[in-house]
């Protein structure tokens, strides 16, 4: 304990006047630009808020979408069933056209 030295007042008062002088002279982190930095900051804030609020609602309308087509199909297989009505209307609409296409070809050709 015998090495503990005293803080004389000459620096205990210059370290207080640093200190008044860091909140008032514009060094950080009292500095001027710090309130237009949280305005900032409070406007974007609630930009992402209204964004979130936004996205929130997406979500809940698709979610209601898929429960509407969940509700359509009574089971996996009424849906593979729908599916593969819908590959063969396909392959008979592509079908059609490679016919189109080739009489087209064939017989109004220039």
């Amino acid at each position: 304990m015998s090495k503990v030295t005293p803080i004389r007042p000459e620096a205990m008062l210059k370290a207080v006047d640093s200190a008044r002088q860091l909140r008032t002279g514009g060094e950080p982190p009292d500095n001027g630009g710090m309130e237009a930095r949280i305005i900032k900051l409070e406007t974007l804030a609630e930009k992402t808020g209204d964004r979130l609020a936004v996205i929130e609602k997406d979500i809940a309308i698709v979610k209601s979408q898929m429960h509407s087509f969940e509700r359509t199909f009574a089971s996996k297989e009424d849906l593979h069933k729908e599916l593969h009505s819908m590959t063969w209307r396909i392959f008979g609409a592509c079908a059609g056209l490679v016919a189109a296409v080739y009489f087209i070809a064939k017989y109004v050709a220039l």
